[in-house]
């Protein structure tokens, strides 16, 4: 703001637009087109000039200065998107895009692109950061940014048109001071600036307010179904962990999870955590949430932190699920089943492996009851100690990949009512 105001001042420079004011004036039609070009490298090149724009507003009719100014604006930033795109590298682009303010402007973008990309638009900000900062958002497309453009000068461009009609010639020092002019153009600039004075009250909260753990996370791994993983760090039942491997490989399978994007998360502890990292796939699909500061060391899966110390991580990890299995486990275990029982996330307990998941150390009540969704006879077989690995396992996969889809549904009912 203040380098565009220096620059606005400068004598030479108002000096030189008055000129180009004249050759506006003596080639109307030459002159519109070196408006547009002039117009468009200032948008691309990030110097905030805006002499230029009041030359043309003042000796263009008000309607043809207002295509003028919309076209220029929009071509800038049409070829802000596509330098951004193609000619910053990569890796800087990257290394942009993973600054927490960037990031966190991304993931709002990922709600709703044309929403928050407007409102990035109007927010009080430098041009260059408007165009190349929004422009190299991965969460926003060419269709999206352009609308945002385009409601953004919908905003602005009438207000600066209609102050450049009405005060341009006095400003470069074309013509004396007319005080009815100045009355009204200085009440167009009150109705734009209320008008933007109104804007904010909604921009200002949206873009500013502080984002919960929950909502930073579920931005990182992206739009999906997060199914939780509960357990002991160590195994205390004969079959535990075969049936932990077992249901890692049959929910990484694709038959798993039919059209629904899921990803799962670990606590990053060792045990029944590990296990289930290290035999689901690829590990492409898990998160492993820890404390601040600490690594899972986990040979498969994205370490991702929230809290200062464990009892922090695990308040937001009882939060952040769809879905949670647990197996076996102590009253830690419980603790988190209950958290997330109580906000309403489907708990898939292994009661045939005992501790938290057969119901001790307070464990839910309720959680041990078979969902309205899953049959009785896939339920019993997770209680049922006498059945085969194989068995047990595939109706736990199954009763998560139900939640999970159930889940979906949810979510996407609550989109549509919003």
């Amino acid at each position: 703001m203040l380098f565009s105001s220096t620059l606005s001042q400068n004598a030479q420079l108002k000096a030189k637009a008055a000129d180009f004011s004249m050759l506006l004036r003596s080639h109307p039609v030459q002159g519109g087109l070196l408006y547009v070009v002039l117009s468009v490298s200032v948008t691309v090149s990030g110097v905030p000039f805006a002499l230029i724009d009041l030359a043309a507003a003042w000796v263009y009719p008000f309607p043809v200065a207002l295509l003028m100014l919309f076209t220029a604006k929009t071509v800038g930033s049409l070829l802000c998107f596509l330098v951004a795109r193609t000619i910053l590298p990569a890796r800087q682009r990257q290394s942009v895009l993973s600054h927490p303010t960037i990031a966190k402007v991304n993931r709002l973008l990922a709600k709703g692109p044309v929403y928050y990309g407007s409102l990035c638009r109007l927010a009080s900000m430098p041009a260059f950061v408007k165009n190349y900062g929004l422009a190299s958002l991965s969460a926003i497309n060419l269709p999206q940014y352009l609308c945002c453009c385009v409601i953004g000068s919908i905003i602005f461009v009438p207000v600066q048109a209609m102050l450049g009609s009405q005060l341009g010639g006095l400003y470069l020092g074309l013509v004396q001071q007319d005080d009815e002019k100045i009355a009204a153009a200085a009440v167009g600039a009150c109705v734009g600036v209320v008008a933007l004075l109104v804007a904010m009250r909604t921009i200002i909260p949206v873009l500013l307010r502080e984002e919960s753990d929950v909502d930073r996370l579920r931005g990182e791994i992206g739009e999906s179904v997060c199914v939780c993983i509960l357990g002991g760090t160590s195994f205390q039942c004969k079959d535990s962990e075969d049936l932990v491997k077992a249901i890692a490989k049959n929910l990484a399978k694709p038959c798993g999870m039919p059209n629904v994007p899921v990803s799962f998360i670990t606590g990053g502890m060792a045990g029944v955590q590990k296990t289930f990292a290290e035999h689901c796939g690829d590990g492409s699909r898990i998160w492993n949430l820890l404390p601040v500061g600490e690594s899972s060391g986990f040979a498969q899966g994205t370490d991702l932190h929230a809290g200062e110390n464990l009892e922090k991580r695990k308040e937001v990890f009882g939060q952040l699920g769809d879905v949670y299995l647990t197996v076996e486990g102590g009253p830690g275990v419980a603790e988190e089943a209950r958290a997330a029982y109580a906000r309403g996330a489907v708990v898939v307990p292994l009661a045939r492996t005992g501790g938290a998941s057969s119901g001790m150390f307070d464990f839910p009540a309720k959680a041990l009851e078979a969902p309205d969704f899953v049959d009785s006879n896939q339920w019993a077989l997770l209680q049922d100690k006498t059945g085969t690995v194989v068995d047990s396992a595939a109706a736990a996969a199954s009763i998560i990949s139900q939640a999970a889809a159930n889940a979906k549904r949810v979510s996407v009912g609550q989109k549509k009512a919003a």
